[in-house]
């Protein structure tokens, strides 16, 4: 029972692809006429073309040229190449620490210079509105109880 299920619904699905793939075909067809437009081909008759040959020609035997050899230089070395000496690492002077005075002055009162984020006025916002409501909530409870 269940192959005969399987097989429905697989022929079933093959309808609807067929349906499209025809309606596919039958659009592109005026589109593809002008893209490819069909051969004439002169009536029925056949004509037949006899195939062109070539002419053919003697090969010609190039001259036998006997190889040259070039003269053999030998290489010149280059004298070597001494590099400098380095010179020594550089080190730093050694300078002693410096250590400021204690500061007997008042530090300053510091004040936030940056204003909030939207996200944080906004969720403010709804936290009040939160607040309110639950307020006017109780506020109507305890009036409808008197």
């Amino acid at each position: 029972m269940a192959t005969h299920w399987n097989t429905y619904l697989r022929f079933r699905s093959i309808i609807p692809a067929t349906i499209i793939g025809a309606a596919a075909f039958t659009i592109t067809m005026q589109p593809a006429m002008g893209f490819f437009p069909p051969v004439p081909n002169g009536g029925n008759t056949v004509v037949e073309v006899p195939p062109v040959t070539p002419p053919v020609s003697p090969p010609t035997i190039p001259p036998v040229i006997p190889p040259t050899v070039p003269p053999i230089i030998p290489p010149t070395v280059p004298p070597p190449v001494i590099p400098p000496v380095p010179p020594p690492p550089f080190v730093p002077p050694v300078v002693p620490p410096t250590v400021p005075p204690p500061c007997t002055c008042v530090p300053p009162v510091v004040r936030p210079v940056e204003t909030p984020e939207p996200a944080t006025l906004v969720m403010a916002g709804l936290g009040l509105a939160v607040a309110a409501v639950a307020r006017r909530r109780k506020k109507n409870e305890d009036e409808a109880k008197v």
